[in-house]
Order: C-alpha cells, then structure tokens, then sequence
C-alpha cells in the first residue's frame, strides 16, 4: 500500500486502488465535531437560562386608576403595578403609602425598580394616594378627610374587584413611611380583618411629641386642648390598648431619626405584651435614602408570609 500527501491532505492506496483520508483529515474534522457540540450545549444553556429568567421575572404592567370617593366627596388615583393579562393566578396585594408632602406617585418617583420589586415578589402593588397631610385616619375636626375609610371602604374593595386577588387576610399587606408608616400599622391594627401584615419604614408612630408639625392641629384640634384625642391617634396608644394583636408587624427607624424614641416606645410596649413582632434599627437618618434602601427587605418579608 502506497501513500502521498498534499499540505493538510493526505491519501492511501488500498488495495482496490482507491484513494482514502487518512489521519489528518480526520483531526481536523473531529475538533469541528466538537466546537459544533461545545456551541450548541452553551447556545442550549444560554436559553435555558433566558427562560428561567422570563419565568422568574414575569412581565407587569402599571394602571393609574382613578375613583369616586364618597367618604371624601373626591376624586382619589392611585398606581398599580400587577402581572400582565396573561397571568390567570390570583395575587396577594401590597398597599404601599407615601410619607407627609407626598402623593400616590411618590414611591414611583424614587424608585425606578418598583416593577422588579413586584414581579420577583409575586405581588400586585397599590401605591396610594393620602390626600395631603391626612395620617390617613377619619379626621374628627375636618369632616372632609376620611382616609381611614376611603383606604379600608373604598380602594380595598375596588382593587378586588378589578384585579384578581387573594381575598383574605393572608392575601393583604400594608406597609409605609414615615406617616406612611404610621398610617400602615394604624390602619392594619383597627382593621385586622383586612390586612394579616403591615410593616413601618421611620414610621411616625407618636406624633404627639410633634404638636405643630405636618397639618395635624388641622385634623385633631389643638393639642393643649385634645391631649387625649391626639393620643388616641397614634399607634402606639393602639399597641397598649387593643385586645390582641394578630397582625404580622415589621418596624424600622434610622438611628438618627426623630423618630426614634417612638419607634423604640412602640418595640418597648409590644414586647412587653408579649405581641410578635420584627424590629431593627439601622444607621441613618428620615430621609429617602433610608426607606428606598429598606423598602426591597420590607417587601420579600411580607411576600414570604403572604400566600
């Protein structure tokens, strides 16, 4: 048997007489055999990846919703962040509440990420509206501010009725800032039939040290004449007071707040009653710097106890 090569070519002779690739050919084609299966096992991979990524963070979409409040006599908007219309599932619903000075699109402002934020937590989001300096409670002086019962009376049926939602206390959370914060505990204390977690960012929990600040005079009267009315007001007379306590409580507060004395009061009394609860304090003062940084935390905890 002869042979003869020609560059990266070479050939035997068999015995019929025919020419045959032999050894180098070979190489050559074996390693493209295998870059071709290297490719697609990282093309494979690649979109295997992609498609989990899709799955874990599912398209949303955003509603600036607008209704009719009785209790008000007014128009209130609120934004919600929900999975899109191809999502049949139904969805636990997270009240998110804005701080003194702000509005429904407050939350949205600051943070760019809101839509990650409910789609990798599997919630639906309703960014609502306070109406002005309202600590979001009926006002016994302004007979035209009745947040409590728009919150509780109005949104909360309307957001189940235009959304697909878990209709039950373990479907329900609300959580803020600053009067926010007060405003979530203050409202999920009186109505733990509605909400079965609520969570504070620098809540301001005792206002009353505050005698003239952020329209409060406006909505109990004057504190030196309704002491006791601005106590009744605040979260932390609700804490020792109440009954019982069932809700699912998360409170924070920056270290150099002024609110923290409250906050440190409010964990002082619940602690003493033996009420459940989470509280941390962090570095860092009542600025949005503070709550944006604490809202991620917030949210992956009540969406762990949500169903």
């Amino acid at each position: 048997m002869s042979s003869q090569c020609r560059g990266l070519s070479c050939y035997e002779r068999n015995s019929y007489g025919y020419f045959t690739f032999t050894t180098m050919y070979s190489i050559v084609i074996a390693r493209l055999h295998i870059r071709l299966i290297m490719t697609m096992h990282w093309l494979g991979s690649f979109l295997v990846m992609l498609l989990l990524f899709q799955v874990s963070h599912a398209q949303v979409a955003r509603d600036t919703v607008t209704i009719w409040s009785e209790a008000n006599q007014v128009y209130i908007s609120s934004i919600v962040i929900h999975p899109d219309e191809s999502s049949t599932e139904p969805h636990s619903v997270v009240y998110l509440l804005h701080g003194a000075g702000g509005c429904y699109t407050y939350w949205s402002d600051e943070m760019n990420n809101l839509d990650d934020l409910s789609s990798t937590n599997g919630v639906i989001m309703v960014l609502v509206d306070a109406q002005g300096n309202s600590w979001y409670f009926d006002s016994p002086v302004n007979t035209t501010i009745r947040m409590e019962t728009y919150v509780t009376c109005e949104l909360l049926p309307y957001i189940d009725s235009a959304y697909h939602t878990h209709q039950m206390t373990q479907g329900r959370a609300i959580m803020g800032l600053s009067m926010g914060g007060h405003g979530a505990l203050f409202l999920a204390l009186r109505h733990q039939e509605l909400f079965g977690w609520a969570g504070s960012m620098a809540g301001g929990v005792d206002f009353s040290a505050f005698t003239n600040h952020w329209d409060i005079p406006s909505l109990l009267g004057p504190y030196k004449k309704n002491k006791k009315r601005w106590k009744e007001h605040t979260v932390n007379h609700h804490a020792a007071t109440l009954e019982s306590i069932e809700v699912q409580l998360m409170i924070d507060c920056g270290e150099d707040d002024f609110f923290l004395k409250g906050n440190n009061a409010l964990h002082d009394i619940l602690t003493e009653r033996g009420v459940e609860h989470c509280y941390n304090t962090y570095p860092g003062g009542h600025s949005a710097s503070y709550w944006t940084a604490r809202l991620p935390e917030q949210l992956a905890a009540a969406s762990r106890w949500l169903k």
